[in-house]
């Protein structure tokens, strides 16, 4: 798995937002998109999951606090 080159770097954080209704599957999913170099930001239930498609308000590349206030309006 090749991590980003400027993931150390606070100022470009790229966040992963995900979705799930399993803490321990949560848990394992946050470990592997941190090694990756991303930063896991839980949107919500499973349900939440349909937003996670490309061509919704959270495909594409955004950074953890944006996604927050995305999700936000979300509900």
């Amino acid at each position: 798995m090749k991590v980003r080159e400027d993931a150390a770097d606070p100022s470009k954080k790229i966040g992963m937002p995900m979705a799930g209704d399993d803490p321990g599957a949560i848990k394992i999913a946050s470990m592997l998109v941190k090694e990756a170099g991303f930063e896991p930001v839980l949107i919500g239930p499973l349900a939440m999951g349909k937003y996670l498609i490309p061509g919704t308000p959270l495909g594409g590349e955004h950074t953890p606090e944006e996604i927050k206030q995305i999700v936000a309006g979300l509900k």
